[in-house]
Parts: structure tokens; C-alpha cells; sequence
């Protein structure tokens, strides 16, 4: 790649790989707006998540694992269509924003490996499809909700805080 003195236009592209290449850049997602697919995972960037990443309406997948991201998420995650968000291990910390996530069509979510704290939501009105939740290697603690065994194909609260666990969380095991 040569420095040109514009910037590359990419708010065309629709998917965007970029999968152990040590890059350090994390404002090189600026500006797209039809991407679906953004794997970054293991990779060096470091500093905080910004809406850069977590407002990008037309992502479905996004894969920010394995890189050196911490602090906290006190801004929502808006991604109406994301299906797939893996955060896993990072240095996040903090609540992480259950309450204020936009993502109705969320079905996969990865935030293993990380620091977060506080407790789950009561409710998942918003995350009607989540079915894979791995929250291993936190600090999160109180119960566990009762919609979590209802809803779930994959759990894994392993290594966390938890005080209880709802009476249906076995029943629902095949």
C-alpha cells in the first residue's frame, strides 16, 4: 500500500478480513457504512472501544478478540443487524452495557477473558435471539437470570461471581 495524500474511500466495501497482521491502526474503520463483516481479532490494537466500531449500522459480524482494547464501554452499542459480536479477550472492564445495547438481531456473544463486573439484566428484550452467550473469565457477579436457561443453546459462565443460579438452568439441558 502506497500513502497517497487523499484518504482510501471503502464506504462501499462489504466485508473486511484483517485476521493476525499485528496492525495497530483501530481508526481504519471509520467511514464504512455497508460493511457486514469485520474480523479483527488478534491484532495489537489497544486504547478503547469507540462508536468507530460499535456504531456501524450494517454490521452483522464483528470479531475484535485477542487484542490489547481496555477500559470501559460507557457508550450503548448500537449495531441493529449484528448477529455475531465477539469481544473476548481483551483488558475491557466495568459493567459491560446490557441495558443500553441496541442489537435485536444478536445471536452470538463473546465476552470471555475480560474484566468485566456488575450483573445481568433481568430481562433479554434486547437480545430476543441471543442463544450463545460465554461470559467465562470475568467478574461478573449477583444471580443468573431466569431467561437465561430458557433462551440459551451455549452458556458459559465459568470463572465469575455468580451467588445463584435459577432453578430451571439444569432442567433445560439435553
Amino acid at each position: 500500500v502506497t500513502s497517497t495524500s487523499q484518504p482510501l474511500d471503502f464506504s462501499g466495501l462489504n466485508r473486511l478480513l484483517v485476521e493476525r497482521h499485528n496492525l495497530m491502526n483501530k481508526h481504519m474503520a471509520e467511514g464504512f457504512t455497508v460493511l457486514t463483516k469485520l474480523n479483527l481479532f488478534d491484532n495489537e490494537f489497544e486504547g478503547s472501544i469507540t462508536r468507530t466500531f460499535t456504531d456501524i449500522p450494517s454490521i452483522e459480524h464483528l470479531d475484535m478478540s485477542g487484542n490489547y482494547f481496555e477500559g470501559t464501554l460507557e457508550h450503548s452499542i448500537n449495531m441493529p443487524m449484528v448477529k455475531y459480536l465477539s469481544l473476548s479477550n481483551n483488558k475491557l472492564s466495568g459493567s459491560f452495557p446490557f441495558s443500553s445495547m441496541k442489537t435485536p438481531m444478536l445471536e452470538f456473544l463473546d465476552l470471555s477473558a475480560n474484566r468485566f463486573t456488575g450483573n445481568l439484566p433481568s430481562s433479554s428484550n434486547a437480545t430476543p435471539y441471543l442463544w450463545s452467550l460465554n461470559l467465562n473469565s470475568n467478574k461478573i457477579s449477583g444471580d443468573i437470570p431466569e431467561w437465561i436457561p430458557d433462551q440459551m443453546n451455549e452458556i458459559d459462565f465459568s470463572d465469575n461471581r455468580f451467588t445463584s443460579q435459577p432453578s430451571n438452568l439444569l432442567t433445560n439441558i439435553a
